[in-house]
């Protein structure tokens, strides 16, 4: 179909309207190729229609190669914008995608005259003298190669793209010292203080998130947090407490509950569904704004004595928020039923007051674990816990 649709305008496309077939003009055709590649965001579009062309002779095998190299090189562009607030190692990926295309791209743009004399002048009738079949197998033959000449220097290329991308050292991990965990106090202490800093980097997020901050930024937060509290889970978990204090046991249990609650409370916030649905309703938005406002004096406490005073306050909040959630679900389903409200905007009502009453339980248990880890490891805190609920290992 391309190709008949190429037949059309044979008159118009020639290859004497492309550069010229010297270095230079086949340079600006590869540039070409990647444009079409970014335009198009598919390389196999752009091969086709220069096979198309080619085949009526629009334009010649080595423009049509020069454009074939560009847009390999130009698929490059969608691993690079698929890993803008990725996590490290989808960066890593994207770039040694990009350096690899690069490589073999480079090395086809040098060959590809040689390529071209070589092949035609073995093939000068038949099948294999086609140059859509010449055109087919350069593009198979130097992706091929660019594998066969990497292959063997895989540790060496891992080794490069580790360099251009470094580990980005976080205070945060380097605390948690291996050699630490022989005195569970200690470990159990840095273990509660990088919670308490992750808290707080949380919270932050939290905000930005409310208030429809960059997604690139709080994407990027997000990646952090969740790779750090991968290395806190781990580390805790590593604590042996079997044969500590029974008050070293029970800080260390009460840690594992914050880290699983803090776990939770991420994700949930991660996961945030549309923000405008809180501005569907003003009690709503309020109550965000109230959950926002005890994450940030929960986050604050867990670095101060304070932490139990924000306890209760997040408890006592909770507590409101549950106790005023089948109310509220009462009065939005009859706003629905009488036609006061969209169904649709009545259901993203109730589901965001069921994810407030979540965060918000999950902020509740997090700091009530915390103050009764963070009482035994650190000996500031003189208030008895806050009031338990009814299952006190929840």
């Amino acid at each position: 179909m391309i190709q008949q649709g190429m037949t059309d305008f044979r008159e118009i496309l020639t290859p004497a309207i492309f550069p010229s077939d010297t270095l230079s003009g086949r340079f600006l055709l590869l540039l070409l190729g990647i444009a079409m590649t970014l335009v198009t965001q598919s390389s196999s579009v752009g091969v086709a229609t220069a096979l198309a062309a080619l085949a009526v002779d629009s334009i010649s095998f080595a423009q049509a190669a020069a454009l074939v190299v560009g847009m390999d090189i130009g698929t490059t562009a969608t691993a690079l914008f698929g890993a803008i607030g990725s996590n490290l190692q989808a960066r890593r990926t994207a770039i040694s995608h990009v350096i690899y295309n690069l490589m073999t791209g480079t090395f086809a743009f040098l060959l590809l005259k040689t390529y071209e004399n070589v092949w035609f002048g073995a093939f000068k009738t038949g099948f294999w003298s086609a140059p859509e079949i010449a055109l087919v197998a350069f593009h198979t033959l130097f992706n091929l190669l660019g594998v066969l000449l990497v292959l063997p220097w895989t540790h060496q290329f891992a080794r490069l793209i580790e360099y251009i991308l470094p580990e980005r050292k976080d205070q945060r991990t380097a605390r948690l010292d291996p050699s630490l965990l022989k005195n569970p106090d200690t470990a159990l202490l840095v273990s509660a203080t990088t919670l308490a800093e992750l808290a707080v980097q949380l919270m932050t997020t939290f905000k930005q998130v409310a208030t429809g901050g960059t997604a690139v930024y709080t994407l990027q937060a997000f990646n952090d947090i969740q790779q750090t509290l991968s290395s806190l889970r781990q580390y805790a978990g590593s604590i042996k407490t079997d044969h500590a204090t029974e008050k070293t046991q029970r800080a260390h249990l009460a840690l594992m509950h914050a880290l699983e609650h803090f776990s939770r409370l991420a994700n949930r916030i991660e996961h945030m569904d549309d923000i405008t649905v809180f501005d569907k309703r003003p009690t709503l938005r309020q109550a965000l704004e109230e959950t926002i406002e005890h994450f940030a004096q929960v986050a604050a406490a867990m670095q101060s004595p304070d932490i139990v005073t924000s306890t209760e306050a997040v408890q006592t909040f909770w507590q409101t928020l549950n106790r005023q959630t089948e109310t509220y679900r009462n009065t939005v389903l009859a706003e629905m039923s009488n036609g006061a409200l969209r169904v649709e905007t009545g259901y993203e009502i109730l589901h965001a007051q069921r994810w407030l009453r979540r965060v918000s339980y999950h902020l509740w248990r997090l700091a009530y674990h915390f103050q009764v880890a963070e009482k035994v490891v650190d000996p500031f805190l003189k208030k008895p816990p806050a009031l338990k609920p009814t299952d006190p290992t929840a």
